[in-house]
């Protein structure tokens, strides 16, 4: 059993580096993904939930960790031999499963992955050289809707006061994404299954990493 960070990980080991950050990602990506299904589940008992829970920040967050967590995951591999190998010893399983992650923005498109992570992590602000323009993509959102009301969230379980700015938030984010509703929801599904996978994945490289180690774990129950 490793009780030291230091020796499970050592400072000076490419492949131990990868792992402990893949390990990061992992948990983000994971988190996310179960706010995202915890609050899709209790939708159909209140249908109000998805706002005061935050249902589109969920589904952006979940999207701009996946997406780091693959830029991040794609860069060791080739970049690193030995994090090549290791995920070469992955099992059939977590073999068809990385190909999924590996393959998710060809299936859905880079725009609608980057797209998402940009708007959310990165707030409309002028000066940025970026085309087109964050603010009037910005602009153009709120024009897309001129009836939309102002909801101000006010309960003692809302997470956030501006309910409207989330609404602009998710829409704008969803900008990349396929303009016909059901090829969106689709891309959704995709993105969901390969959090899923992603999870799988490192898993199963955390497994063998310890295995060829001899590094045990006592996991906390």
């Amino acid at each position: 059993m490793a009780d030291k960070l230091s020796e499970a990980f050592p400072a000076d080991d490419r492949e131990a580096l990868f792992m402990a950050s893949m390990c990061m990602a992992s948990n983000d990506v994971e988190g996310a993904l179960r706010e995202v299904e915890e609050i899709r589940d209790g939708m159909e008992e209140d249908p109000a939930l998805d706002a005061r829970r935050r249902w589109g920040y969920r589904i952006r967050m979940l999207n701009g960790h996946l997406w780091e967590a693959i830029v991040a995951l794609k860069a060791w591999r080739q970049s690193e031999p030995q994090v090549a190998k290791l995920l070469r010893e992955l099992g059939a399983e977590p073999q068809k499963s990385l190909k999924l992650v590996m393959g998710l923005a060809d299936e859905i498109g880079t725009d609608a992955l980057r797209g998402m992570r940009n708007h959310s992590f990165h707030y409309p602000h002028p000066g940025t050289d970026w085309s087109p323009d964050p603010v009037d993509d910005l602009a153009d959102c709120i024009c897309a809707e001129p009836d939309r009301g102002i909801e101000i969230e006010g309960s003692d379980d809302g997470l956030a006061t501006f309910v409207f700015a989330d609404e602009v938030a998710f829409r704008l984010a969803l900008s990349g994404h396929d303009p016909n509703l059901d090829m969106s929801v689709a891309q959704g599904r995709a993105i969901r299954a390969a959090a899923e996978a992603f999870v799988e994945v490192i898993g199963a490289a955390f497994s063998v990493y310890c295995r060829r180690r001899d590094i045990e774990f006592e996991a906390q129950i």
